[in-house]
């Protein structure tokens, strides 16, 4: 019957770490993620009481339970990173140790109960286990009324924190263990110290898990301040480029009044052969320093302009059809994040590729089943960079890894922000992004 309740208290206690996990961190995207979840709990739980019913050393119950295999569960099933996925194992093994303190110190310091009551086997085991379970129930739930927040350390900081942890986490162990054995009156002083050592140690671990965590926090919120001025900057230079070719085009349309009135003269001159020498002239000039592209939306025009130019300077060769409808969902900044992105990306891969190479870049955006297509294909070197974001990141070499990534995952935000969808296709000769935006009916 001992070990049946030895069974059960485990699968309660591996259930409460089922619920602390689910609740702290985001689930990653597997088929029955639950069930399977359930069967890795309750693996756990069977090694834990096999552990228990052979007296394997405590040490070795919370190295290989508490943290290792919590740890493994938690790699399998939640994307959070990995120091945060240890955090929060961490912080569960340190609320079982101190749940298991409260439940041995207390009674025997206070009511003077024999602790061998308590162990397996004893009277007291039942109501006792069940006050330990009840302990950390409360625990978890009081850390779960707290929001948990994604948190940054660096590699230093990380190594510091695992080191510590487990360390203050044997130190504990260490010291309640010692309270399964009976000492004698004239150690009693020696207990007291042990005591005072644990909730000593206890309360610098508190502090510096706290600690940790609020350093964490500011840390990443630092990196999304600087991601988000970085974002800032390269929207403010696409919209920049969008104010160099609105001024182009007034220096054009200024230049066509001259050539008009260069063209009348001759013609009123009867000059027509001039004329018409001035004219291919004309021509050969707009065909080779100006691109006019026009869609029906300005800031398309304005952006796709310059990018058209920034392509011929580089040698890079653009075929595009553009078909828009009379309303797209985007705005102004959207259309110059997305496009601007996706042609810097596609510029950046074609220069990368050996001149005896073609460089090209397909654009193709058009209104699809009342979906606004956006897709661009450009050719590229095969080689790429994947990305945390499941997108693929920059390969620029002078700008810092805050970078990287940054312009196709600013896209996917303004996509999914749309409830669009965005399928990225990279193979060995070109890289292809494809976009979908739901259109509303009036904008069909």
């Amino acid at each position: 019957m001992e070990y049946i309740w030895e069974l059960f208290i485990n699968l309660l206690g591996t259930s409460l770490f089922f619920i602390f996990a689910n609740g702290k961190l985001d689930r990653k995207e597997i088929r029955y993620i639950y069930a399977k979840q359930t069967i890795a709990c309750i693996i756990i739980s069977i090694v834990l009481w096999i552990m228990n019913i052979y007296n394997m050393p405590t040490i070795l119950t919370i190295l290989f339970v508490l943290i290792l295999f919590h740890y493994i569960y938690v790699e399998i099933f939640f994307s959070a990173s990995h120091i945060e996925k240890f955090f929060w194992v961490i912080v569960f093994a340190m609320t079982s140790i101190f749940a298991e303190a409260l439940t041995t110190i207390i009674p025997t310091q206070l009511f003077h109960i024999d602790l061998s009551e308590e162990l397996m086997g004893g009277t007291l085991r039942i109501p006792f286990t069940l006050l330990y379970m009840l302990l950390i129930a409360v625990f978890v739930i009081t850390l779960l009324c707290f929001s948990s927040r994604t948190f940054k350390l660096n590699f230093i900081e990380k190594i510091s924190f695992i080191f510590i942890s487990v360390l203050c986490i044997i130190i504990e162990n260490l010291i309640v263990v010692t309270q399964t054995v009976k000492y004698k009156s004239h150690i009693r002083l020696l207990t007291n110290t042990l005591y005072m050592v644990f909730f000593l140690v206890l309360a610098l671990f508190v502090a510096l898990t706290i600690y940790v965590y609020q350093l964490g926090i500011q840390r990443e919120r630092f990196l999304q301040l600087s991601k988000e001025q970085i974002i800032s900057d390269m929207e403010n230079k696409q919209y920049e480029q969008i104010i160099s070719s609105i001024a182009e085009l007034r220096y054009l349309k200024h230049d066509i009044y001259n050539h008009l009135n260069a063209l009348n003269t001759l013609l009123s001159n009867q000059d027509y052969i001039e004329a018409q020498h001035y004219i291919h002239e004309l021509s050969d000039s707009i065909e080779s320093d100006h691109y006019i592209l026009t869609s029906g939306n300005s800031t398309m025009d304005s952006i796709l302009t310059n990018k058209f130019i920034q392509c011929k300077s580089s040698g890079i060769k653009v075929n595009y059809s553009v078909f828009l409808p009379e309303c797209i969902p985007l705005s102004d900044i959207e259309i110059c994040s997305i496009i601007g992105n996706l042609f810097d990306n596609a510029i950046e891969a074609c220069l990368r590729i050996s001149s005896d190479d073609e460089k090209c870049i397909d654009l193709n955006i058009k209104p699809f089943q009342q979906m606004l297509s956006i897709v661009i294909l450009n050719t590229s070197d095969g080689i790429y960079i994947p990305h945390k974001s499941h997108t693929f990141a920059s390969r620029k070499t002078e700008l810092s890894n805050i970078n990287h990534g940054l312009g196709l995952s600013r896209i996917e935000t303004i996509v999914k922000k749309h409830n669009g969808m965005m399928d990225i296709t990279p193979s060995k000769k070109d890289f292809t992004v494809s976009i979908l935006l739901p259109l509303s009916e009036s904008e069909v």
